[in-house]
């Protein structure tokens, strides 16, 4: 079971087939507050999750992972359409990779899933 995590309703909308692909379920949320509660309630094999979330973002959703030991080692990919720094990127190093919405793709995301912790796929142009 993966979790989508994202605010807003279209991106969800080309998410969710794309994860319906490599998942033999898939629960979506809107915020980071709710992202958590449904983590803790729910276990996911995995979380797909956007940066920027309207309450609860998701550095603050993957530092929360980070700190709880039953969930450090949780995979976490992150989407986004935001042009990171490389301290932005930084502040990721908890996530299993960091993927642009943009091109996002079933197989690119089972391989960043599937990645072993810590090894990130190259940083491209931009996400």
């Amino acid at each position: 079971m993966l979790l989508a995590v994202d605010d807003d309703p279209a991106f969800r909308a080309v998410l969710r087939p794309l994860l319906e692909q490599i998942a033999d379920r898939v629960v979506e949320v809107h915020d980071g507050t709710e992202a958590y509660a449904a983590i803790r309630r729910t276990r996911p094999d995995a979380v797909v999750l956007d940066l920027h979330l309207g309450d609860t973002d998701g550095h603050d959703v993957l530092a929360a992972l980070r700190a709880d030991p039953e969930l450090t080692h949780l995979p976490v990919v992150v989407v986004t359409s935001a042009t990171l720094t490389a301290a932005e990127r930084a502040r990721l190093s908890h996530a299993r990779d960091v993927l642009p919405k943009t091109g996002l793709t079933a197989t690119r995301l089972a391989t960043a899933l599937a990645a072993p912790p810590h090894r990130r796929t190259p940083p491209e142009d931009g996400p």
